[in-house]
């Protein structure tokens, strides 16, 4: 059985995503960094803790898709730093 195009993951090259670097450390006066990284063809990216993100001592990030014609936009999951 061959699946159709619609349920196959096809990568999306439109768009940008901003990495959001957080430390919620002091819930009065959170601090975060934000990064924006340009998607490769395949919709996929890449990115590196910043200095900035290094410097509030960041403790969590996650990505914000912002899309392009067509899409709506989406955040990944929060990823705890370790």
């Amino acid at each position: 059985m061959e699946d159709t195009p619609a349920r196959s993951p096809i990568g999306i090259g439109t768009g940008s995503a901003i990495i959001i670097f957080r430390n919620d450390t002091d819930p009065a006066k959170p601090e975060v960094v934000y990064e924006a990284v340009k998607l490769e063809w395949d919709g996929r990216f890449t990115t590196k803790v910043t200095e900035k993100a290094e410097n509030i001592n960041f403790r969590a990030v996650q990505a914000y898709y912002l899309p392009g014609n067509a899409f709506g936009d989406c955040y990944s999951e929060i990823i705890e730093k370790k």
